[in-house]
């Protein structure tokens, strides 16, 4: 017995930062998705590597329980609420607003039909990108204000885009995550079965 409680703590302390790292992944996917420079496509990496994480390490912690099939859903579920609600937590954080002039624009389209519109802005001497898909945000040669990042890795964002209400969101989405893991981490553990009595063999009989 005493070996088996020793397990049990043992086991909370891999599993759970485990858990934490892989939450952690699947709530910057909205920062990854974002990044400039053309290699945002690596961050698919850690955001499987996230949800799998996310999910096995629920299932060490909790075999056999429906606790496992939460954590999948619930890993999806962080990965694409983030999109919406990570950049502009990251932009809050790191990023600056600037007046910037719209130099070149263009239109693609994807496979799927798709229409992206492409921009190049010079923001006091620095060159940035902005790809949006509702539109050009203003015709070249106009100023616009943009939030840019003053590290320079994720793409900038329009001023609305960057709110206290997206930033609001992203907390709640942390803390939900970060609640899970707190369920998962201290819930006890579920009682075994009790054994059901083998029938009386009848002293008659033998």
């Amino acid at each position: 017995m005493s070996g088996e409680r020793g397990t049990k703590p043992r086991r909370k302390a891999v599993w759970v930062p485990v858990m934490v790292l892989s939450l952690l992944g699947l709530l910057s996917t909205g920062v990854f998705l974002s990044v400039s420079a053309g290699w945002g496509a690596f961050g698919l990496v850690p955001i499987f590597g996230g949800l799998v994480g996310f999910t096995w390490a629920t299932g060490m912690l909790r075999p056999r329980s429906y606790l496992i099939g939460v954590a999948l859903v619930g890993g999806i579920a962080f990965a694409m609420v983030s999109q919406g609600f990570t950049h502009s937590a990251w932009l809050t954080v790191f990023g600056e607003r600037a007046d910037c002039v719209v130099v070149e624009r263009h239109e693609s389209s994807t496979r799927s039909g798709s229409d992206y519109y492409h921009h190049t802005f010079e923001c006091g001497g620095r060159a940035v990108q902005y790809t949006g898909r509702s539109g050009y945000v203003a015709d070249q040669g106009d100023g616009v204000l943009l939030v840019v990042d003053r590290l320079g890795v994720v793409d900038p964002a329009l001023v609305g885009d960057v709110s206290s209400g997206r930033n609001l969101a992203f907390v709640g989405v942390v803390l939900a995550g970060l609640l899970f893991v707190l369920v998962v981490a201290l819930l006890p553990p579920p009682r075994p079965a009790p054994r059901l009595p083998g029938p009386k063999v009848s002293q008659e009989f033998l």
